[in-house]
């Protein structure tokens, strides 16, 4: 997690990409090196995204998300800025805390996360937008024996009405050791592959694709190629 230049606001900063094709997905993950970078595996994860807004999209028009994540028993609350991507280079707000178990979402009542919401939402309640899922097969990347970035290839499914979409996504993002010329020699790689940078959050993917815009990505095929019905633990 990076500071913006006042040392005020955490930001998060990550490349992202697709592909219509998994092919490139699937040659990524094979690597053990890439651009100076050692690949390190992790274990597998899904996860679980389920964002929050007001019924008049308070937070969507002010330029942020809530986002609710869910891996295995631990829970994470976050408030994200939506936008400020150059070329798949996203540098964007980032609050993001720890929430008990069994804590209601919609009910955060102090911290910096209501800090930050509470007073775009006053006395609105919360409602959830959005829920997607995700397979997530992780790397931690390393340069001159220094981890500084964890990639992840992400399997993304959101569903309406019985209907489940689903697409792809690379995502590199910067640790704290980490420095952006590290992800300038990713990108530098990853523009010579057939990957497609992505200016758009998944949340704005995803709720483009249930609007009915968008096309599916990935057949069931492709998931078999591309290892996601495996074990990769």
């Amino acid at each position: 997690m990076a500071m913006d230049s006042e040392g005020n606001t955490p930001l998060e900063i990550e490349l992202k990409y697709t592909s219509e094709d998994v092919a490139p997905l699937e040659l990524v993950l094979s690597k053990e090196e890439l651009a100076g970078f050692h690949f390190r595996k992790l274990p597998k994860q899904k996860v679980i995204d389920r964002y929050y807004d007001t019924s008049d999209q308070d937070l969507r028009q002010n330029g942020l998300a809530l986002r609710i994540r869910q891996i295995g028993q631990k829970i994470l609350a976050t408030v994200k800025s939506l936008g400020g991507a150059d070329q798949g280079l996203h540098r964007r707000e980032e609050i993001e805390i720890a929430l008990p178990e069994g804590a209601d979402p919609t009910h955060i009542v102090d911290g910096p996360i209501h800090d930050r919401i509470g007073p775009l939402i006053g006395n609105k309640s919360l409602r959830e937008i959005c829920e997607i899922n995700q397979t997530r097969q992780r790397r931690m990347l390393s340069r001159d024996h220094e981890e500084s970035v964890e990639l992840s290839i992400d399997e993304v499914k959101v569903s309406r009405d019985g209907v489940t979409r689903t697409f792809f996504e690379i995502e590199s993002e910067l640790l704290k050791e980490g420095r952006e010329e590290d992800l300038l020699l990713l990108k530098n790689s990853f523009d010579q592959m057939a990957l497609t940078p992505v200016a758009d959050s998944k949340l704005e993917r995803a709720l483009s694709l249930m609007g009915g815009t968008g096309k599916d990505k990935g057949t069931s095929s492709d998931r078999k190629k591309f290892g996601l019905d495996g074990d990769d633990t």
